[in-house]
């Protein structure tokens, strides 16, 4: 391969501002053997000007001179001052792809600051530290790792479309293997803290004997441990992994392994509907019939909040991966892939955004996880302020 000069374009002067730059240092151009140059010169255009049609699937960026600062993006416009192209770390990027990298770069930013300050409160909150705290930490790390190791592949995945073959199916691996991962650790807690619901409306006298720390710990242990190794195929098998053009990310063939594919739903997200479903169900028959109840479980269910917290969180997982999922099966049944790009991915970053919603719903449902959180918040303006009353008050001085 061989950088190609093209005269013409050595120089590009803007109409809008009477400035000319290089095009050169925005876009280069590099001839491939089994590519050709379309390029086309339109004299009849005002002023002379030349018109590039440039194919982004032909040409691909040269690997030297990337910036590190977000300050080198150019845009090449023509006449009218639309935007044809642009160039990101050196990288050329539709207006189209631009957006969809901002979407996955919003999501990302959404899930990791979430889920940091979901861990701090609870950390730091001496109320917020019991059973439901220690499970909602959990989910907490999996948004974490979430937006630390699987959307960062997609932001590069989405800028440049041209990393080599060998890296792509070694990365792919390991991002599938993460996704997997994280979505059965989420659901299996999901099942736990249905059972601790119901441990604690059915029989709430036994429940600080029953649902002790080690146990909580336990399980959580469990919950990642399974799901790691249940996932462990991908990595060390030859099941076919592939970035999906559409959604830009990584992922298996599900129809072609169907063994695996009914083992994991077997053993992972079968016991937790079922278990998610009985549970929540006797709860919220109780709540409908509170005359069947014994004053010892009024009196949970008047002071416990979690009940229709973790009810909330596992609605909005539901609700949020409810589209994509019902997009794929409806595919699946009709042997044809709905040829919509934006329909696959705005429900699939939908999906993975519904971790972002946890530290909203908390903030809703619990008043002490918000005035712990804006203890945490307004620490750094008001470093006198320790206590929340004084927190509430700091908020109510305008500071």
């Amino acid at each position: 391969m061989k950088s190609t000069k093209v005269p013409w374009l050595e120089e590009w002067r803007f109409p809008s501002s009477n400035r000319s730059a290089s095009v050169l240092n925005v876009i280069r151009i590099i001839s491939v053997e089994t590519s050709t140059i379309e390029q086309l010169w339109d004299p009849d255009s005002s002023g002379g000007q030349s018109r590039s049609l440039l194919d982004e699937k032909t040409y691909r960026s040269a690997e030297a001179e990337r910036q590190g600062s977000l300050n080198d993006i150019s845009e090449v416009t023509d006449a009218s001052g639309s935007i044809l192209l642009l160039s990101f770390f050196g990288l050329p990027v539709t207006p189209e792809k631009m957006i969809y990298v901002s979407v996955i770069l919003l999501v990302t930013i959404l899930l990791i600051l979430t889920s940091l300050l979901t861990i701090t409160v609870i950390a730091t909150s001496e109320s917020q530290r019991n059973i439901i705290g220690y499970y909602m930490t959990s989910l907490a790390i999996s948004d974490l790792l979430c937006g630390t190791l699987v959307t960062p592949v997609s932001i590069y995945g989405a800028l440049d479309e041209s990393w080599k073959a060998d890296l792509k199916s070694a990365v792919c691996k390991f991002e599938t293997y993460t996704e997997l991962v994280l979505i059965g650790s989420v659901v299996y807690i999901f099942m736990w803290i249905g059972v601790d619901r119901h441990i604690a409306l059915a029989r709430p006298t036994r429940y600080e004997v029953e649902q002790t720390f080690t146990r909580c710990k336990c399980w959580i242990i469990f919950s990642w441990v399974t799901s790691a190794l249940l996932c462990c195929p991908i990595l060390f098998s030859d099941m076919p992994s592939h970035f999906i053009e559409t959604t830009f990310l990584c992922s298996l063939d599900w129809s072609e392994m169907m063994p695996y594919t009914i083992a994991i739903g077997m053993l992972v997200f079968v016991p937790s509907f079922v278990c998610i479903t009985y549970t929540y169900s006797y709860i919220f028959s109780n709540l409908r019939h509170p005359e069947n109840l014994e004053d010892s479980q009024k009196t949970q269910l008047e002071n416990d909040h979690s009940f229709i917290t973790t009810f909330f969180v596992i609605i909005s997982f539901t609700i949020s991966w409810l589209p994509v999922l019902s997009l794929r099966a409806y595919e699946v049944f009709i042997q044809f892939k709905v040829q919509l790009p934006n329909l696959h991915f705005s429900l699939m970053w939908l999906a993975i955004a519904s971790g972002a919603w946890k530290l909203f719903i908390y903030c809703m449902m619990s008043k002490d996880f918000k005035s712990s959180l804006c203890r945490i918040l307004i620490r750094p303006w008001c470093p006198g302020y320790a206590t929340r009353s004084d927190a509430e008050r700091c908020l109510e001085s305008g500071y």
